[in-house]
């Protein structure tokens, strides 16, 4: 689902851009060799000059103490489930305690519902600004009540929420509309692509015969679980999104949301995270957004992860990734990472596996992270 116009920002599959809706066009000269050089200087002049420690993991009234590590599972959501904890973050950080987490399935799926009712066949890729303002505008089922109404198929078969959504598209896909009921191409996928065992997608098959939901889409099978469910108001405000300029004016975004002991949200390329000194942002046209097909290479990988701290590492400013691939997530690429023991504690650098209890995000040098941002969302 990437957007074929060279004018457009992508549409992300395997994670995601942001929304359009209120961004013009705007004028730029083209860059020289010789802007590019000044602007790779200003930021290897800022790395040591403006990299005073935040860390909002840290301390026992943190709330990403009570915001899971997530892991998207194979679906493609890292906008939701990005989004969502920028959302429970803030709301934490406030006091609001209405209700307990946000689930990214169900924000995916309201955040659809609302843009295209039941026309949408799956969720892959969004804009978190979407997601965002969904929540704002119509509220959240709690994740309690999430997890209750998805149970008879999670506990059918061991498996998260978000593996359920991927295993119900991949099952549309293969087996629904236009999908030739190809049962043994469904198990396929899933072997390839997930982690869903054979005997779980038995259970989860058996469920689907049972409830009369073999070869629906996954929008229309949601809308029917989550039918009555009581929303809860969200009150955060909108996110605010810087998607042109030089790599130094996208730290500064991230920069500014830290300050404000507040998470960014950035989309990126996640080619960085195994290759540190990979460039996943070409930026030929800065007429164009920073994220969109034009001005990224093809191996960039568009992701949605939440930049959780920034401090000295050896010398350089590094800033840390909080993703929603595991609570084992450790890329090659990482300067360090950090984790919670076994014992419940923070460890900023973790540097014994056999003491981890989970890593809760890793650290990635500045100047490597920002020639892979392609855009940066935080609140206003």
């Amino acid at each position: 689902m990437i957007r074929t116009s060279l004018a457009l920002p992508l549409l992300l599959v395997a994670s995601v851009s942001f929304s359009q809706t209120t961004r013009k066009k705007m004028t730029f000269g083209a860059p020289t060799a010789a802007s590019v050089a000044a602007a790779d200087r200003a930021i290897e002049a800022s790395l040591n000059s403006d990299c005073s420690e935040v860390d909002l993991n840290k301390g026992i009234n943190s709330p990403f103490n009570k915001i899971p590590v997530y892991d998207q599972d194979g679906s493609s959501l890292c906008y939701s489930f990005a989004t969502s904890q920028m959302v429970d973050y803030y709301r934490m950080k406030k006091g609001d305690k209405s209700y307990d987490l946000t689930n990214p399935v169900y924000a995916a799926w309201a955040t659809y519902f609302q843009k295209a009712g039941t026309g949408q066949t799956n969720l892959r890729g969004g804009f978190s600004t979407d997601v965002n303002k969904t929540l704002k505008h119509s509220g959240v089922c709690s994740n309690e009540e999430v997890k209750s109404r998805l149970s008879e198929f999670t506990k059918s078969a061991g498996v998260t929420e978000a593996e359920v959504l991927h295993f119900l598209e991949v099952v549309y896909d293969n087996y629904g509309q236009g999908g030739g009921k190809n049962w043994n191409k469904v198990e396929k996928t899933l072997t390839y692509d997930s982690n869903i065992s054979c005997d779980q997608q038995a259970n989860l098959k058996r469920v689907l015969v049972k409830k009369g939901y073999l070869g629906v889409p996954s929008t229309a099978i949601l809308q029917n679980l989550f039918k009555g469910c009581k929303a809860q108001p969200v009150k955060v405000p909108n996110l605010k999104e810087f998607y042109l300029g030089s790599d130094l004016d996208m730290k500064k975004a991230v920069d500014g949301a830290l300050t404000g002991d507040m998470p960014a949200e950035i989309n990126m390329c996640s080619v960085v995270f195994n290759t540190p000194k990979a460039r996943g942002q070409k930026n030929i046209n800065p007429t164009l957004g920073r994220d969109t097909e034009g001005n990224s290479n093809p191996n960039c990988g568009r992701h949605a992860v939440l930049v959780t701290g920034r401090k000295m590492i050896g010398g350089q400013c590094a800033y840390m990734i909080r993703n929603s691939w595991g609570a084992y997530w450790k890329p090659k690429g990482a300067m360090t990472c950090s984790c919670r023991t076994l014992k419940g504690e923070y460890k900023q650098a973790c540097n014994k596996p056999d003491e981890v209890d989970e890593y809760v995000g890793c650290w990635f040098d500045s100047k490597d992270l920002m020639a892979n941002v392609g855009s940066v969302d935080v609140y206003q």
